[in-house]
């Protein structure tokens, strides 16, 4: 029953159809690709906007570092295992 509705029984009578066709269906194509990106001003501004996001403001400095106070050796009192009495300065 089939078998006779699936025959191809030759070449078509206008074999330019097909270049036709095929460039009709890519324009097609073309045209509905485009749309959505001409009217992008469709959108919700806050949609567009999430994408703009500041980066967050650098750390503060860190705090300087303490001084180092400086001691003042004082010469030991002992030379040689005896006691020596302090001069004035």
């Amino acid at each position: 029953m089939f078998e006779q509705s699936m025959l191809n029984t030759g070449k078509t009578k206008t074999p330019w159809t097909v270049a036709v066709s095929f460039i009709v269906q890519a324009l097609a194509l073309g045209v509905m690709v485009l749309i959505p990106l001409l009217n992008y001003y469709e959108l919700p501004a806050t949609e567009l906007m999430t994408f703009l996001v500041a980066p967050p403001p650098p750390p503060p400095p860190p705090p300087p570092a303490p001084e180092m106070v400086v001691k003042k050796v004082i010469p030991g009192e002992l030379v040689a295992g005896k006691l020596v009495q302090p001069t004035a300065n």
